[in-house]
């Protein structure tokens, strides 16, 4: 582990975010970004009832949604899929009390076998 890593405030959140699999680095506040699972819990769909509800969820528990993409905007209840940024402790509160769930952004590794 580097001395960059050992002095940071937030390195039980980043040991935990790392075995829930987010190999993103956390933001100034701490939070790491997640994706709305596409598997696990309530879908989103493109309707202003949807779409409130769920950004009323992830802002009144201190996260951010940094970005919304519509599936197919131009149907109406089409899928919809959120970057949000939380902290550990605003994920697992937020998972427990609405039926959202979140995943880790995938990450792409180009030419990894290059650069070990």
């Amino acid at each position: 582990m580097s001395d960059k890593l050992r002095n940071n405030a937030f390195l039980a959140e980043i040991i935990q975010a790392r075995d829930m699999g987010n190999e993103y680095p956390p933001d100034y506040r701490g939070r790491f970004p997640w994706d709305r699972s596409e598997r696990r819990g309530k879908a989103t769909t493109l309707s202003k009832a949807s779409i409130g509800e769920f950004c009323f969820a992830v802002l009144s528990c201190g996260g951010s949604v940094t970005s919304i993409w519509p599936f197919a905007p131009q149907y109406i209840r089409s899928s919809v899929f959120y970057r949000v940024h939380l902290s550990i402790t605003q994920k697992k509160k937020l998972e427990a009390e609405t039926p959202y769930r979140f995943d880790p952004p995938p990450v792409a590794k180009l030419n990894s076998e290059f650069f070990e």
